[in-house]
C-alpha cells in the first residue's frame, strides 16, 4: 500500500540523488551512469511533508519536522558534516 507522504524520484542517479538504486543505464555524451526511467521509492522509510531538488542532491522536510538530504555531497551540500556522498536520506545536523 502506497502512502501519500512517501517520496519518489526518477531520472539521473549520477550523484545518488534518487535516494534509491536506479534500474537503468543512461548515456549522456561520453558519460554513462545509473538512472531510473520511472519513479523509485526513496529509501529510509521517512514520511515527507515536502521535497526539493538540487543539481545532484535532494532534500526533504520530514513529518517529524527534521530536514533530510541525500545525493552528491562533495561540498557538504547534504548537511551531515561530511563530504561523503549519501545514497539514502540522512538527517541534516543542527549548527
Amino acid at each position: 500500500m502506497t502512502q501519500i507522504d512517501q517520496a519518489y524520484c526518477w531520472g539521473s542517479n549520477r550523484g545518488l540523488q534518487l535516494g534509491a538504486a536506479g534500474s537503468s543505464t543512461c548515456t549522456f555524451g561520453v558519460l554513462t551512469f545509473n538512472c531510473s526511467l520511472s519513479p523509485v521509492l526513496v529509501g529510509g522509510g521517512i514520511a515527507f511533508e515536502t521535497v526539493a531538488v538540487g543539481n545532484e542532491h535532494t532534500c526533504g522536510l520530514g513529518r517529524d519536522h527534521a530536514v533530510y538530504c541525500w545525493g552528491r555531497n562533495t561540498a557538504g551540500q547534504v548537511g551531515d558534516a561530511t563530504t561523503i556522498d549519501q545514497p539514502a536520506p540522512v538527517r541534516v545536523k543542527n549548527p
